[in-house]
C-alpha cells in the first residue's frame, strides 16, 4: 500500500554521545511501537544518522501514513506513548516536517 502522508522530523544532540545514547533507547522500543503504530495506518517508520553534516549530531525520524485518518490517530497514539513510554532525558531539538506525497518513484 502507498502512502500520502509523510513526516520528516530530524532531530539534533548536543554530541555524538548523546545521539549515540538516544539511538539506543529508541531501537530498545521501537518494535513495540511500529506494532502498535501499524495497526493504526502507519506503513512505515525509519531512524536515519545525517552523514553529511559532520559538525551536527542528528538523526531523522520518517513515518510514513496511510491518509489523513491514520495521521490524526497515529499522533495521538505517539503523545501518548511519549508521556508514558519515553522517559529520556537525553538534550535534543526537534524540528518536524509534514507533508502530502506528490510523486513517488522507486525501482521496485
Amino acid at each position: 500500500m502507498k502512502s500520502s502522508l509523510i513526516n520528516h522530523t530530524v532531530v539534533e544532540f548536543p554530541s555524538e554521545e548523546l545521539l549515540e545514547l538516544r539511538k539506543r533507547q529508541l531501537l530498545e522500543v521501537s518494535d513495540e511501537f511500529f506494532a502498535k503504530a501499524s495497526k493504526m495506518g502507519l506503513l512505515r517508520y525509519t531512524i536515519s544518522k545525517i552523514w553529511n553534516k559532520t559538525e551536527a549530531h542528528k538523526l531523522c525520524f520518517t513515518f510514513e501514513y496511510k491518509d489523513e485518518k491514520s495521521y490524526k490517530d497515529c499522533q495521538k497514539f505517539i503523545e501518548q506513548w511519549a508521556k508514558t513510554t519515553d522517559k529520556s532525558s537525553v538534550p535534543r531539538k526537534a524540528f518536524a516536517n509534514r507533508g502530502v506525497i506528490i510523486a513517488d518513484y522507486n525501482s521496485d
